[in-house]
């Protein structure tokens, strides 16, 4: 796959999860999350999606909640994927696979700066 093109189906993918899971998701283990990136594989067929469970973010981020909620998200991978097929104007759909995203921290002081260096 290239590399443009694994780069807009990132993107792509990590915007239709944000709209999809609260709607469609019912999993009482699935609370309000943040995805925060995506990652396909080169080949096209598995798609890493990091996760933060907002409520976690002031909290302990190694709690029960977000072990929860990954198992959750990893259980309703297939739904989502026959989901993102029908949305995304793709061949083929990675297997997704949610993991904790440990660098969330780092995250928000990358944003910070590109943003002062936006309005600076």
């Amino acid at each position: 796959m290239q590399e443009t093109r694994r780069m807009k189906l990132q993107a792509l993918i990590r915007q239709e999860l944000t709209k999809l899971v609260p709607q469609e998701i019912k999993d009482p283990r699935v609370t309000k999350v943040l995805f925060t990136s995506v990652e396909i594989s080169p080949n096209g067929a598995h798609a890493r999606i990091f996760v933060r469970v907002l409520e976690n973010l002031e909290t302990n981020p190694h709690s029960h909640k977000m072990k929860h909620c990954l198992a959750g998200l990893n259980s309703a991978s297939g739904y989502l994927r026959n989901l993102l097929g029908k949305i995304l104007s793709v061949r083929h759909v990675p297997q997704l696979g949610f993991e904790e995203d440990l660098g969330f921290e780092n995250a928000l002081k990358v944003e910070s700066l590109l943003k002062s260096l936006a309005s600076g």
